[in-house]
């Protein structure tokens, strides 16, 4: 999976009220910002990753299933919604 990453650590600083409404203005595009200032932006899913995705989310479904820890929700959930853990 190839990702772009802008660095603006030395020049722009973005902090978390910015890039949520960069999030909400571009609704199709992945981003993520790291704590090193980098703004990653990636690319949709393809087959691949979500088959990956998908295989992690089996065995965390079957441990938890034994352990009962709590709810699982795929990364894309995480991400699109306002879950506090």
């Amino acid at each position: 999976m190839m990702t772009f990453t802008l660095d603006f650590s030395s020049n722009l600083t973005i902090d978390d009220e910015q890039f949520e409404k960069n999030c909400h203005n571009n609704p199709d595009v992945q981003f993520e910002h790291t704590a090193q200032g980098e703004l990653i932006i990636m690319p949709p899913v393809g087959a691949e990753s979500d088959e990956c995705e998908a295989n992690i989310i089996t065995d965390l479904m079957n441990w938890n299933r034994q352990n009962k820890s709590g709810k699982i929700f795929s990364y894309s959930t995480f991400l699109n919604s306002r879950i506090v853990l």
